[in-house]
């Protein structure tokens, strides 16, 4: 169906009407979402440099959490040990006698797991806490980087959740065992509000942008394992710091393992729909690096044919002569 409109130069001009509808479906859906997403679409194409951004913001979640996931596993181990220690060693007032006695039955855990020659002030410096140390810096480091691809400062509750991660990492070992413990709990509860604003946002995308079907579903799931996972910290948080006894509790450990995997799965989920553009035909596509790459292979192979095809149509045209 076509109409007509008028123009100063040619009269008449015709426009089709279908185009005009589409064109008026595209404006309304790009301009539902003002801001940029870790994984939703945008209402302008994103540079490249945006894009390679944001996949280093979505391996250092996938890295932090891979981290949290190992450090929870060696509490598990510790806990363990624990309940397999002597009864002279627990009754013993001082943790010297504890420490001691792991020091000689046992060098497999991150208690007795210190680096050589890297001590200051007569605190040692473990594994553990290097891991811990380096996984909330990934996080801090997600979460910088996030603000600065969507100038979005919801994203702060991740920066501050790897700072004060990376402050309890700091007093894990020596005296300020119980410090370190308080400085996870703030850490957690920012986890949590981060992954509310996660769920907030997905959520709203999800409802207003034409997106696909593994959008709507899938990353909300993750979200929620998210969520999920900062719960269960922030419950086995407030008992390792009101709770003396609780770094004997095996059950506890393994909550915390739990919610470690959580997490695990979720930046795992993000990762992959980064590289999964799964959106409607009607709605807008963003140039993720999964699609740069795609374009560069076919642009090469394009390249080589139409040199190739060029120097037989020459070879064709010499031989023609």
């Amino acid at each position: 169906m076509e109409d007509y409109e008028g123009d100063s130069k040619h009269g008449t001009m015709p426009v089709t009407t279908d185009k005009v509808e589409t064109d008026a479906k595209i404006e309304v859906s790009t301009g539902m979402v003002e801001e940029g997403s870790l994984h939703h679409s945008r209402k302008e194409k994103p540079s490249r440099a945006h894009i390679f951004t944001e996949f280093t913001s979505l391996l250092l979640f996938v890295i932090g959490s891979s981290f949290y996931m190992d450090i929870s596993v060696e509490d598990y181990k510790w806990a363990l040990e624990l309940l397999s220690l002597p009864t002279w060693v627990m009754v013993a007032d001082d943790d010297a006698t504890l420490y001691a006695y792991i020091a000689e039955n046992d060098d497999h855990i991150y208690a007795d797991d210190y680096i050589p020659n890297m001590q200051m002030r007569g605190a040692p410096v473990s594994r553990y806490q290097i891991v811990f140390l380096v996984g909330s810096l990934c996080f801090a480091l997600s979460g910088l980087l996030d603000i600065f691809n969507e100038r979005d400062l919801w994203n702060i509750f991740r920066l501050l959740a790897g700072g004060f991660g990376v402050a309890s990492a700091v007093f894990i070992n020596g005296n300020d065992f119980h410090l370190s413990n308080i400085f996870n709990l703030i850490s957690v509860h920012c986890y949590l509000m981060d992954s509310l604003t996660l769920f907030r946002h997905d959520r709203c995308c999800a409802v207003t942008v034409e997106a696909g079907t593994w959008t709507k579903h899938h990353l909300l799931f993750a979200d929620f394992l998210y969520f999920t996972g900062s719960v269960i910290d922030i419950v086995c948080s407030y008992l390792w710091v009101f709770d003396s006894t609780s770094d004997w509790d095996v059950t506890l450990t393994i909550f915390a393992i739990i919610g470690s995997i959580s997490w695990l799965i979720c930046s795992l989920i993000y990762m992959w729909a980064f590289f999964k553009d799964d959106y409607d035909e009607d709605g807008p596509k963003p140039r993720r690096l999964s699609s740069l790459i795609i374009d560069s292979v076919r642009r090469h192979k394009t390249s080589r044919y139409d040199a190739q095809e060029s120097q037989e149509s020459d070879v064709a045209a010499d031989a023609a002569k």
